[in-house]
């Protein structure tokens, strides 16, 4: 199909498909998508013509591609191929430690409590500028709680359960203060609330004010942190292994990021969720210790390793939605979620002319009349515009569209989205399928690869992020 938007669809079937020998040129029937894509899986779909109405069924069929005739598979897609993200060169690593803020900005606090989950005590100093650790003094107490020394800018005061004063410490803006855990032999794990975390941790006075809790562990622990919360540990290792090399991978490409904040990544999905040990699993650090080290890369350099929830059907390339065209991510056909069952997988709602008007009249709608849909070439809509009774428009680009179906109260938002308009029952019915914002790796589509399709974690890479490799950091 042509690389302009696709704006309305008419679809033609011949239901004679002449096939002799092996398929010559001259068939006597086809499928022709003019201007626009078919909004569900070919098998699903109804054609209507003079013979009457019939279901294209799942029986084979074919369609002509940039690498000649292809099956059509029962899923209604083409077969999707096979990629595979290589290990090749290495990718230099700054640090083998990450610092990442726990509580910081609006959640920074006055007074923090640290305990030993597995260890005997901790160790006080700070780390510098190689992210070293440099003891000063220790303690043999098993719970230390950390608050602002009173009258002092940057200080801190370390005090036991009992509330006896330990020690304190005042770096000015240069270090901060910090511990880590004692244990005599294997891992330490400390927990602060109700979470529990490898490494040590930093307590910093930001700009004088409340403490920056910041926890600073070893890259492959962080990683380790990662995957329960983005994934389910439960997942199918493969799955988890593409999960953690993204992880990683997005980790090292946004590392220092926050650093006037005195850490690397949120915890939070602003960068992407951590949460420490307490839902890890010997199958999610097995996909952690599996992929160990492992980096993607395009062309030798880190790649950008979007990830969300499910894409609906297609996931989308990068400056339809955002600004930057990046080679290893775009659009492309996603036949694997079709094959499971899951939450978001797909979504509806039907609205009347009253109703749907009401949700719009932010946008200005009172009487909506249309809705025009910017196509992709994968299908997802990249624009949408609102024609009102009156004639006048309200105009969304890229990333905005979904403020339509946010405006209409769905939960769940993709770009991959029909809506139809049936003006005799006066009703709008909007249809959709997946979650996020259909960059980079579908998560629900890996399952679907690891699980149905026996996929590995390099095929699941080389599928969504095309042409890249896995790098070794150094």
């Amino acid at each position: 199909m042509p690389a302009r938007a696709k704006t309305c669809l008419a679809l033609v079937l011949l239901l004679a498909l002449a096939v002799s020998g092996v398929l010559g040129a001259a068939a006597a029937g086809g499928i022709a998508v003019d201007d626009g894509a078919l909004a569900t899986a070919l098998k699903d779909a109804y054609v209507t013509g003079s013979g009457g109405t019939g279901q294209i069924g799942s029986s084979t069929a074919y369609v002509m591609t940039g690498a000649g005739l292809t099956t059509i598979t029962d899923s209604g897609s083409t077969d999707p191929g096979n990629y595979v993200a290589e290990i090749s060169g290495t990718v230099p690593v700054p640090s083998d430690k990450v610092k990442v803020g726990l509580y910081y900005e609006s959640t920074a606090v006055s007074v923090i409590t640290v305990k030993n989950v597995q260890g005997s005590g901790f160790r006080f100093g700070y780390y510098d500028g190689n992210r070293d650790f440099q003891a000063l003094s220790s303690t043999t107490a098993t719970a230390i709680t950390v608050r602002k020394t009173d009258g002092s800018t940057y200080g801190v005061t370390v005090t036991d359960s009992a509330g006896n004063t330990l020690y304190t410490y005042d770096g000015g803006t240069d270090t901060h203060f910090s511990v880590e855990p004692i244990l005599a032999s294997g891992k330490a794990v400390s927990s602060i609330n109700d979470n529990t975390y490898y490494g040590g941790f930093s307590f910093y006075r930001y700009n004088g004010g409340n403490i920056h809790v910041i926890n600073v562990l070893d890259i492959e622990d962080y990683v380790k942190g990662v995957i329960p919360y983005e994934m389910s540990a439960s997942w199918p290792v493969e799955a988890l292994k593409a999960q953690a090399c993204c992880a990683r991978t997005y980790m090292l490409m946004n590392f220092g990021r926050r650093s006037s904040l005195g850490f690397d990544l949120y915890n939070t999905a602003t960068d992407q969720v951590y949460r420490g040990t307490k839902s890890a699993t010997a199958n999610s650090d097995a996909a952690v210790d599996q992929t160990a080290g492992l980096y993607v890369t395009y062309q030798g350099e880190l790649a950008q390793t979007y990830y969300f929830a499910a894409d609906g059907g297609a996931t989308e390339s990068s400056q339809n939605i955002w600004v930057a065209e990046l080679p290893y991510l775009q659009g492309v056909i996603d036949p694997y979620e079709a094959d499971i069952d899951f939450y978001c997988k797909s979504w509806s709602k039907t609205f009347t002319t009253a109703e749907i008007s009401a949700r719009l009249s932010q946008y200005g709608i009172s009487a909506l009349a249309e809705v025009q849909l910017t196509l992709s070439d994968v299908g997802n809509v990249i624009g949408l515009t609102l024609v009102d009774g009156d004639g006048s428009t309200y105009s969304f680009q890229k990333s905005a569209c979904t403020r339509f179906l946010s405006a209409l109260g769905f939960q769940y938002t993709s770009y991959h989205f029909t809506v139809i308009h049936d003006a005799g029952a006066d009703q709008w019915t909007v249809s959709g399928g997946g979650s996020g914002h259909n960059i980079g790796m579908s998560q629900w589509g890996a399952y679907s690869m690891a699980s149905v399709h026996g996929k590995n974690f390099q095929e699941i890479l080389g599928f969504y992020f095309r042409g890249v490799s896995l790098s070794r950091g150094v």
